[in-house]
């Protein structure tokens, strides 16, 4: 059959459910919706089933839909008109270009180069979008469906069924395979915070999970795990606890990691040899977070703790009471210190334990957070020998609030690698504590599990 008419059937079928969808929901985002589409695996149920626009998207494949988004891409970039956003019109002349530099123009599999690239696909995604459902000008996007040219014809041509059929062996469903960061992907486009509860991991040493608790209705915490593009072994972690109530918290963790993702992702890779270097251009980017936050005046605020491996020791900075373990063998060693007042109360006599801290009644008190005035704000750093350790863990406290050290050591120790963060956090909502001295009316007797959002990112050094 030919491709073209295939297209045309295919294009017929996303417009009819997206613009159903649109009308169903007219607050709905026509990007966010494509890119519900495009990344995740039951996309049909972000479609309405108003006017049987669901059952029209579900006899699409995803694949089918990235094409149609891939073949538009490439009309828009060499078509002679006016785009209404400039920028679509760049972001497909970009992939164009990029293609282009492949060397190839027949038998390039096309797909399998967005599919592999998810910020590409989200650009691309967006800009499709833009044009189709944005910006309608339905006598353009008539004139795009019938478009074609002698510079992209092969290019085209390319995505025709049978070639990609061919390669399906080799290349197909990548984009949920291991090489695509979800994780990542969750923190850029801005739904890690929305999904509420989450668990990722990336390669073999990086495991995270996320859940909301048993007593919050919002989830602020945001987890991230990053390798970096051109050094593999080149790795951040971190955990951001958001403060200031439920909307602003969520907004100023989730910010705080996705400028930070974008600011490693950026690093050049030759920094993990570089520590004192990549400690103040990690300052500074973090000052610059500050900033941004503490400009909304508005009371958002977050903690952090973020872990940057490198190639013999790890950076590890924190702001709040948010933390950073290590361990090794039988022992546990916290490297933060936790900017709150309980903290200061301890280090003072005032609170004779430090399990004590968790129990006590101004254990919600922190002196130090994202968001705070530039000129009080401050960042603890630390530098660990890699050969220090086995397990590096970050934890939010609402896993620090509900388990102690000892318990959090015994579970690290008798938990294989890759459930260590699961199992922290799921303890962390099962498991109450009492306090041995009872009748303080400065502390709480018991704490119950599942008290705040729950949150532990962990990396697992090989023997």
């Amino acid at each position: 059959m030919n491709y073209e008419n295939v297209s045309k059937k295919n294009l017929k079928k996303i417009d009819y459910a997206v613009i159903e969808t649109l009308r169903k929901y007219p607050s709905r985002n026509p990007e966010d919706l494509m890119l519900s589409i495009v990344f995740f695996e039951n996309f049909p149920r972000y479609i309405t089933s108003q006017n049987k626009a669901r059952d029209v998207i579900s006899s699409l494949t995803q694949d089918e839909i990235i094409k149609e988004i891939i073949r538009q891409a490439l009309k828009v970039a060499v078509v002679d008109k006016n785009i209404e956003d400039f920028s679509d019109k760049q972001n497909c002349y970009q992939f164009l270009n990029y293609i282009v530099s492949t060397g190839k123009k027949k038998n390039i599999d096309i797909l399998e180069i967005v599919k592999s690239n998810p910020k590409q696909l989200d650009n691309l995604a967006r800009s499709f979008a833009n044009i189709r459902y944005r910006y309608r000008n339905p006598s353009f996007i008539e004139f795009l469906d019938n478009y074609t040219h002698r510079y992209i014809k092969d290019y085209l041509a390319s995505l025709e069924e049978k070639d990609t059929l061919r390669k399906m062996s080799i290349f197909n469903v990548r984009i949920f395979s291991e090489s695509v960061n979800k994780c990542r992907e969750d923190i850029l486009r801005g739904v890690q915070i929305q999904k509420g509860n989450v668990e990722y991991s990336v390669g073999r040493a990086l495991f995270a999970k996320s859940v909301i608790g048993k007593r919050r209705n919002t989830q602020e915490d945001s987890v991230l795990l990053l390798e970096h593009p051109r050094n593999k072994k080149f790795k951040m972690l971190l955990v951001a606890d958001g403060v200031g109530g439920a909307l602003n918290g969520e907004k100023a963790s989730s910010y705080t990691a996705k400028e930070l993702a974008c600011w490693f992702e950026k690093l050049n890779y030759n920094y993990d040899k570089k520590q004192n270097e990549l400690l103040e251009k990690l300052k500074e980017k973090i000052i610059e977070i500050n900033a941004k936050i503490s400009k909304e005046k508005d009371g958002r605020g977050s903690t952090l703790v973020c872990a940057i491996v490198g190639d013999d020791k790890t950076l590890v900075v924190s702001v709040g009471d948010s933390r950073a373990y290590i361990t090794k063998g039988n022992q546990i060693h916290q490297i933060t210190r936790d900017d709150s007042y309980v903290q200061m109360l301890y280090e003072k006599g005032y609170i004779v334990t430090k399990d004590d801290m968790r129990f006590h009644k101004r254990s919600n008190y922190i002196v130090n957070s994202l968001g705070a005035d530039p000129d009080n704000f401050y960042i603890n750093s630390y530098f660990i020998d890699n050969d220090s350790y086995d397990k590096l863990l970050l934890l939010s406290d609402g896993v620090t609030d509900c388990l102690s050290d000892n318990q959090i050591m015994a579970i690290t120790k008798n938990t294989p690698r890759d459930k260590i963060a699961a199992a922290l956090v799921d303890a962390a909502n099962t498991i109450d504590s009492h306090r041995e001295r009872k009748n303080d009316s400065a502390y709480y007797d018991d704490i119950l599990a599942g008290k705040d959002n729950t949150t532990a990112a962990v990396f697992t050094r090989r023997k």
